[in-house]
Order: C-alpha cells, then structure tokens, then sequence
C-alpha cells in the first residue's frame, strides 16, 4: 500500500462514511453484539507463551472475523448506543489518532480499546495446543474533553475500540463519529441514523441482584457503576458487631469501629443512600451473629439467640433510617439460605430442622423485613416448601433434569412447576469470560417472559487472585469487570500505554448485562400496564410473548441461540421500545 496506514473498520448499519488525507479504508457490517469471540493461539510450548502473556510482555492480536458490535436502529432517551470498529494499521509507522463525536443530538461519549484476555477453560486444559484469547476487557482511551479521545495505534497493529452514547432528544437523528490521524492530518467521518423515543417507563427495573459484593467493591464511583448498569439489590455478608450476655440483652449498641461494623457500612450505606436495596447474607456466618461480651457467641437458633439476632436486625435499621429517611423496610431483604435442599449434601453447618425454624421466627417476629431464598443444582422439589413465609424464590436458570444424591434420586427440573408463588426471580452462573454475550442480553426479557421478576448472576464479583490473570490460583474468576491493580504486568502495561488509570475496567460482559436489564425492564413495565394498552399495542405485545415463550429457560444445558432466534430477539428490542414510548 501506499498510503501510510491502512484502517479495518468493522462497524454495524453504517450508512455514509468519507475520508480525506493519507486515509485508506474497508467498511464491513456485523451482527449485533452476540457471542464472545475466542482468540485463538498456538504455541509448541504453551507454558512459556502464557508466562510471556502474564509477564506483560506477549500481547494476543484480535482477528478480524466475527468480532461484534451493538447498533440498535430504535433507542429510548438516555439509553445508550453501542459500536466497535477495529483498526488495522501498515507495518511501516507508528501513528496517534483521535476519535470524536460530532454532533449534540448525543451525550456521555466514552470510548474504550478491547482487550484480550487469556480463558481459565484453554489455560486449565493442558491437553490443549492452543492458547485461548476473549476480547473482554473494556480500557478507556484518553480523554482530551468531553466528546474526543486519543490513542496510539503501533505498526502492524490491529485495534479494536468500543465506544458509547446516550441519546438525549427524542427524534431521528445521525451519529457522526470523526477518526483523525495527528501525524497525516487524515480524517475519516462515519455517519448512521438512529431513532430516539420518549421512555414512558417512570424509572421501571427489573430486580437484579450483585452477589458476592465485598468491601473492596464499595463507594460511590462503585454505587454509581453498578446502578447504571442497571442492578437493584446488593448482597451484604457483614454482620454488625454487637455485644450481647447469655440471655441474649445486648449490653452495647452496634460497634461502629469494628473491622464487620466498617464493612457493613461501606458496602450497605453508599448502596441504600442512593435508592437500593440490600440482601443480608448471613447463613455461613449464623453461628457469629451474637458476639458475647466475655468472648465466645451465643448459639444459634437458640432463644438468646433468637433475640440477639432481632436486635441487631432492628437497630441497624433504626440508625439506617435516621440517616437516610427515605430507607424503608422494604429495602432490607433477609437472605435466608442459599441453593436450598431438603437433605444434608454437603453437611452445611446448620441442619435443614434449624433454617426451618429460623424461617418461623423471621415470619413471626420479623414479617416487614421480606426474605428470599435461590435453589441451585442440588436442590429438590421437596426444598421448595420447606421454609415458612418466603417472599421471594430463586431458582437457578438451568437445573439437571435429575441427580442422584444420597441413594435418593432428586429432580431438580421439578422446582420451576412448584413454584406456585408471584414473587419469583432467576439466577444464571456463566463460565466466566468463556460465557455467551447473548445470554446476559437475552435471558433477562425472556425470564420476565416466563413469569420471573428477577434476573441476576451468581459470583458477580467474585475472583480469585488478579482479576487480570485466569489461573493464577487455580479457579475460574465469575468477576464481570478487572480492578486497578498497578502491580499487575498486564494491567500496569495497559495503563502505560492507554494513559489511563481507572479504578474499576468494564467488560463486554457487563455492557451485555446493562442492555439485558434494560430489556427486562422494559418488558416488566409494559405488561405491568396491559391492561391500559389499545387493541393493538396488545397484539404487539402477545407477539413478542409468543417468541420469547419459545426459548425454555429451564434445559439442563443453556442451549445456543440460532441466528434465525437471535435476529428475532433483535427485532424484539425494536418493538418493546417502540410499545414503552407509546404508554401513558
């Protein structure tokens, strides 16, 4: 070529684009944001290209083919728009380029290089050749102001960027995007209609929950990420510190300067300040509830520790609302067991006769404060009714058919026809950065589909070691986003490079979620309000029951979604965004 760089631009319904200057392009359109696309790699000694890789020093190359952006033709206002275009540069110089938006009809511009990180099923599988790359992590480019962003792109370099916007005025508008190159003085103007509509939704969400949150992920930069994602509850596992005799009179307030009453009020309080709620994750820890003031805790389950346990639910919310007036009791969730099951599989601490109980007294001392319980792999349709007075039921997404268990065969499958109660929620666990785009965008609308008023993800914050590396303590990492971590060779080398530093990086994942709550919410808040609809908005709507009914959210394996489903749950998100701006 003659030109000094050559640029791959992968977008999604471009319909105009120019250039002007040493600026030589290839438009190709994709399917919306659908799957992960794997990189893959392969080396005769596996071993040493993956300490190259966590050393800092080896960087994957994204391919060309199948990499996918989000480009809807219909969006509410304040949604945001997503794209991705990949670069491609000669293998003759280095080059600085800037990437703006060009017109106001947009807001809240941000613009992100995707980077490949390395997969803890290729990096555990040492049977295998190759080594396997997921364009996931979302590095934020360099802000020169608010709507223009620079980044450096090497010789030979291919780079993928991601970029958002909100829409902020109702109407048809263009998206103009203008690409430069500093050192040639090229410009290349991509341009594509969008449609922005009024969103009659009154702030509507889906219930989604963040479990496994822990200290570290708290703060308002934290709060403000996860609420603008989408979620609404937050897993609390910090239990007060309060000082109690043996008769269960507590003979202190709550501690505020321990290490538990610190945690809790760094996680719960920025969460509850701004409008949430929270989930109080107690069971490992029911035997710690009441700490005694001699040493030792009171046992649970126990009168002295029936009443421990209502003072320090009681108190806690007494100074929550003193501080935040607005908190109600609404907005604390009591999370009574996690992945329940009738028959002692795994020898949990506390027996099932004891969770039953504790199910009675919440239900008879404690009935304004709601309580939830999920049902996972192991658990059994006798487990369902086990608990007194649960408010709300969570199964898992996918549960086996059966599993023989303790010489007694269970059908996990069983559940989803006994859950005969209105407050019903999902949950999914993904395989980590392996997991299918399409299932955190889809899922959540089929799930209100069904029924369900919920959809969260398991061990959303969870991860061993470096959020950065796949198998440095040797299990798979659920977390949907990378931390700072300055020490790190692949971040430090990122931050070095992209000139940022943030403490939190963004995943294709989480940007996935963010578009599936919003489809959920959407769907919730449309048939919350059917009976108000006109003739044909409800035609409308029962078509776009009568698709989403099609996919059954209880398979044992998730099955994948074929392109002819998957076109139809884009042509869906068109139609509920269209129905939500016609609602009174």
């Amino acid at each position: 070529m003659s030109h000094v760089f050559k640029f791959l631009f992968i977008l999604c319904l471009i319909y105009s684009c120019s250039n002007k200057g040493n600026f030589n392009f290839k438009v190709k359109t994709t399917q919306p944001l659908n799957k992960t696309t794997t990189i893959v790699t392969t080396s005769s000694n596996r071993s040493d290209l993956y300490k190259s890789y966590n050393n800092g020093e080896f960087h994957p190359i994204i391919q060309t083919s199948e990499i996918n952006s989000y480009l809807p033709k219909v969006i509410l206002i304040g949604e945001k728009i997503y794209y991705s275009v990949l670069l491609e540069a000669a293998s003759n110089s280095n080059e600085r380029l800037t990437v703006s938006l060009e017109n106001t009809s947009f807001s809240n511009f941000k613009c992100y290089r995707i980077i490949p990180i390395s997969d803890w099923y290729s990096e555990a599988n040492k049977h295998k050749v190759s080594l396997e790359f997921i364009p996931d992590a979302l590095f934020a480019l360099k802000r020169l102001t608010d709507n223009r962003f620079s980044f450096d792109i090497e010789q030979g370099e291919k780079v993928q960027l991601f970029m958002e916007m909100e829409g902020i005025s109702a109407g048809k508008h263009n998206v103009d995007i203008k690409l430069s190159s500093l050192k040639n003085n090229g410009v290349y103007n991509l341009s594509f209609p969008v449609e922005v509509v009024k969103d009659n939704s009154s702030d509507f969400k889906t219930n989604s929950i963040i479990f496994n949150n822990i200290n570290l992920q708290s703060g308002k930069y934290v709060v403000d990420t996860w609420k603008e994602v989408g979620f609404t509850h937050l897993q609390v596992n910090y239990i007060p510190t309060v000082y109690f005799n043996s008769n269960g009179d507590p003979q202190s307030s709550i501690i505020s300067n321990s290490s538990n009453s610190t945690g809790f009020r760094n996680t719960a309080y920025p969460w509850l300040k701004d409008g949430g709620s929270i989930l109080l994750f107690w069971e490992s820890n029911y035997d710690k509830v009441a700490l005694l003031k001699d040493g030792g805790y009171l046992k649970p389950f126990t009168a002295p520790w029936y009443k421990a346990y209502k003072f320090i639910l009681e108190e806690q919310f007494r100074l929550l609302k003193e501080l935040y007036p607005h908190v109600s009791k609404d907005n604390i969730i009591v999370y009574v067991a996690d992945e329940l099951k009738s028959v002692d599989i795994e020898n949990k601490k506390f027996t099932v006769n004891q969770l039953r109980d504790f199910s009675v007294f919440l239900e008879d001392e404690l009935s304004e404060f709601k309580t939830l319980v999920t049902y996972g792999y192991q658990s059994d349709v006798a487990s369902v009714d086990l608990l007194t007075g649960i408010d709300i039921k969570v199964p898992h997404v996918n549960l086996p058919v059966s599993n023989i268990l303790l010489n007694k065969t269970i059908k996990p499958t069983d559940i989803y026809k006994e859950l005969n109660i209105e407050n019903k929620w999902m949950y999914s666990v993904e395989r980590g950065r392996f997991s299918s785009l399409e299932s955190f965008r889809f899922n959540p609308m089929i799930a209100v589909a069904h029924g369900y008023k919920g959809y969260s993800w398991y061990a959303f914050t969870d991860h061993a070691g470096s959020t950065w590396y796949a198998t440095d303590l040797n299990r798979l990492d659920y977390s949907m986003y990378y931390h700072s971590e300055p020490n790190n060779p692949i971040y430090s080398y990122w931050s070095s490079r992209m000139g940022t530093n943030e403490y939190l990086t963004s995943s294709l994942r989480l940007k996935s979620i963010e578009k599936g709550l919003l489809n959920a919410s959407i769907l919730e808040n449309i048939l919350s309000k059917k009976d108000s609809l006109s003739k044909n908005q409800r035609y409308r709507l029962d078509e776009i029951l009568q698709i989403l009914l099609e996919y059954n959210v209880t398979y044992t394996e998730k099955p994948s979604f074929s392109e002819a489903y998957h076109n139809k749950c884009k042509e869906i998100e068109i139609s509920l965004r269209l129905l939500q701006s016609e609602l009174n």
